[in-house]
């Protein structure tokens, strides 16, 4: 019998104070993201979706906007009363996908790349940017998780034992037994549950993209494929689940670079993504996915058992 130990197996009560606190926090993150980065350094007109990095001012937007995203889940974990790197990812996360509905869809990215419907269809140009979109994000998350933690810490961040429990509750712990192999099966699992769930639930191929159909698809997906996958492999460190939504958005993106049209009699459509695994934003897909992954892991630490594997 051989158990991975949660970040915290204990119920979580909330209370109105900490939700108030909670909802404070995420406004203040996403603040910063509307009236700072917004204003300043991310080029947004009418329609124009929430990309960062790969855009003509990503060079500036896109470290503003990290640094933006560290230093406000260290502030927000605090104003929230977090507990752990996890808080500050949930916070993030709501931040995200508030502000990603404030833009365009994937579709107007779509018609910005590809300037106009031809016979010829989409091209390759729109999707494999979003790759280096995802590599940004991935980093936004890992600061986000490391800064929320020692936030979390308070005044033990100053404990190296500490902040070493830190690390490995938000992240991984080497230490453990079999640690990459349940880490990484846990992973494939939640992606194998959640890619069929966000494909069948984000419309018809030849659909318009839709926010709110998008926020509730990723959000199901993972949701349920994180559900799932402590169900049948057993509880692993938080990373290996809220890492699912960055990997599928990096292999949807491969995939519709690869095959950037859609089937006929749809062909010549330039401007609505060639799959469903596309259809969010990176920052939806992040934010959402987020949002998703991390409720479902604390869900799953309310029940001791499921932490056990035989």
């Amino acid at each position: 019998m051989s158990s991975v130990p949660a970040t915290d197996t204990g119920p979580i009560h909330v209370t109105w104070p900490h939700r108030v606190r909670f909802v404070a926090g995420v406004a203040l993150l996403w603040a910063g993201l509307h009236f700072v980065i917004d204003q300043t350094v991310l080029a947004r007109g009418a329609e124009r979706p929430v990309i960062i990095a790969v855009t003509q001012t990503g060079w500036l937007a896109a470290p503003a906007t990290a640094l933006l995203l560290w230093i406000g889940a260290f502030l927000a974990t605090r104003l929230a009363g977090g507990r752990d790197g996890c808080s500050a990812l949930l916070l993030v996360g709501f931040a995200l996908s508030i502000w990603a509905t404030e833009g365009g869809t994937m579709d107007r990215w779509l018609v910005f790349k590809n300037e106009a419907v031809t016979p010829a269809g989409g091209t390759s140009a729109a999707y494999w940017p979003l790759i280096i979109e995802y590599v940004f994000l991935l980093a936004c998350v890992a600061g986000a998780a490391l800064a929320g933690g020692l936030a979390a810490l308070g005044t033990r961040a100053r404990d190296a034992d500490a902040r070493r429990r830190c690390l490995h509750e938000t992240f991984a712990d080497p230490t453990e037994a079999g640690w990459l192999r349940k880490g990484l099966t846990a992973t494939v699992v939640t992606l194998a549950i959640a890619a069929p769930i966000l494909m069948i639930l984000a419309g018809p191929r030849a659909a318009w993209t839709r926010h709110l159909q998008v926020i509730f698809a990723t959000g199901a997906a993972f949701a349920v494929g994180t559900g799932l996958s402590v169900r049948l492999v057993g509880l692993a460190r938080p990373m290996w689940y809220w890492i699912a939504p960055i990997l599928l958005g990096v292999i949807g993106a491969i995939a519709a670079a690869v095959s950037p049209t859609l089937p006929p009699p749809h062909e010549g459509l330039s401007n609505i993504p060639s799959s469903a695994l596309t259809r969010p934003l990176p920052v939806q897909m992040v934010g959402v996915g987020l949002v998703a992954t991390i409720w479902a892991y604390r869900a799953a630490t309310q029940h001791p058992r499921r932490n056990e594997k035989s």
